[in-house]
């Protein structure tokens, strides 16, 4: 018995291997006709602890801060109406700070449950102070793809969340990174698979920089894989 247990223990060896090697080395779809960008490393980025602190390039955070979450329930009959508020905040090293927020709805019967604001609620809001001022929204649509914009001043950026792996022949539940655009043109992409990726297609000046930096950071600090915002597993 001993022997047929090593043996079966070797035979899963390769399995884990490979396993391993794909995961390690696997990266999001970026656009064929993308320029090249500059990369960076993030350091720290775990979606289950949000306090962790996380740096990529000349920016890191400074405080990132769980505010709580609230649930809330009401019962019509056989129809059940529940609600789940979560906030939480972000400060960097640039001097900016972000105060986020997610709203679900839920509308359910028996086992059926849909979203009452049928996506018009966004599931992150971010308000943005300090150095940079702005405002951050998602919303999710029936294919769980989640859509927005980073407004400042007259910076409208729009936020798109992208779910296929480079090579793959299926498309991920949750996303796998998120594509900032100004004017359709690709600015920033966000990697959160593995520790996560920031890649640089336009430069920008110091500033805009800054505010996007904010931005990155907020989206590889939220655990989108499950918007429901549950407690960081400590």
């Amino acid at each position: 018995m001993m022997r047929m247990s090593t043996r079966f223990t070797w035979c899963l060896w390769p399995a884990v291997l490979t396993l391993t090697a794909c995961v390690s080395t696997a990266k999001m779809a970026l656009p064929e006709s993308a320029a090249p960008a500059v990369e960076y490393t993030v350091r720290g980025a775990n979606p289950f602890a949000w306090d962790k602190p996380l740096q990529f390039g000349r920016w890191h955070t400074t405080q990132l801060k769980d505010k709580g979450r609230l649930d809330a329930g009401l019962n019509f009959g056989k129809l059940g109406i529940d609600g789940t508020y979560h906030g939480k905040t972000i400060s960097t090293n640039t001097g900016s700070a972000a105060r986020c927020s997610g709203l679900l709805l839920s509308a359910s019967k028996g086992t059926l449950a849909v979203d009452p604001a049928f996506g018009n609620l966004p599931v992150l809001s971010c308000t943005f102070s300090g150095t940079q001022q702005g405002e951050l929204s998602l919303r999710q649509d029936h294919l769980n793809r989640l859509q927005g914009q980073l407004v400042s001043g007259n910076k409208v950026y729009d936020i798109s969340s992208v779910h296929q792996l480079a090579g793959g022949l299926f498309s991920s539940a949750v996303p796998v990174g998120f594509h900032l655009k100004k004017q359709q043109q690709l600015y920033w992409s966000v990697e959160k698979i593995n520790e996560g990726r920031v890649l640089l297609w336009q430069q920008g000046d110091a500033a805009e920089q800054d505010l996007l930096a904010t931005a990155s950071l907020i989206l590889l600090a939220t655990h989108f894989d499950n918007l429901l915002w549950e407690e960081p597993v400590p």
